[in-house]
């Protein structure tokens, strides 16, 4: 589920000189999760889209319960910002 282990994507960002990600998409406790903190493991810079991703409702919790308890889990490390906040303007 880490992107960063799973695909070259760490090493083409490198090759690019690129040090900081935003990430959002689907499945909080899955992919954003552990994409998540694979980048802030490898020292990249990460904003999380803190409304930017989802998942789905599970046996005992709600997706949106659950995509709030990642957000808390990465708040740490990870800087998060509601998706229209997000500008890739320099």
């Amino acid at each position: 589920c880490n992107t960063f282990a799973s695909t070259p994507l760490g090493e083409l960002l490198t090759a690019r000189g690129i040090r900081a990600v935003v990430i959002a998409g689907l499945q909080s406790d899955w992919c954003i999760r552990e994409t998540t903190l694979g980048a802030l493991d490898l020292g990249y810079q990460v904003t999380l889209a803190s409304d930017g991703h989802s998942t789905y409702d599970g046996s005992t919790r709600k997706a949106a319960a659950i995509s709030a308890a990642v957000n808390e889990e990465v708040a740490p490390r990870a800087r998060l910002m509601r998706a229209a906040e997000i500008s890739f303007a320099g």
